[in-house]
């Protein structure tokens, strides 16, 4: 399984080096819109990390709430990479409708999270 602390310092590297990433692959003064379009998916990535860390680390109801959120964050990042990111597309309505079915089977399965099992011994 993917460690939490791997994924929050994967994130940190991220935000901390994302302008020396942009400019290695762009010059900011000659591809200014490549390299802002570059930043913006780290930035995406970034929260994708971020979700998945938290995630990972919460109870049943925190997931059910967090989950749509993760789909957006995911959606987002998968239109900046795939898909001209200003428009809806038809695989955004797949992401909404799976993590609905996610969250009922959060719920339908009940399991108590890690913390549920650490304030009840």
């Amino acid at each position: 399984m993917i460690s939490t602390r791997i994924l929050v310092i994967l994130c940190g590297l991220l935000f901390t080096f994302n302008y020396d990433i942009c400019s290695y692959y762009y010059d900011v003064d000659i591809h200014t819109a490549e390299w802002w379009n570059l930043r913006f998916k780290l930035y995406s990535l970034q929260w994708n990390l971020l979700g998945l860390a938290v995630f990972l680390n919460v109870d049943r109801l925190t997931k059910m709430i967090l989950l749509p959120v993760l789909a957006i964050f995911m959606g987002d990042l998968k239109d900046r990479v795939f898909f001209e990111y200003t428009e809806r597309h038809w695989s955004d309505w797949i992401l909404v409708i799976l993590s609905i079915i996610l969250i009922a089977i959060i719920w339908r399965n009940g399991k108590p999270g890690r913390r549920d099992l650490e304030s009840n011994p």
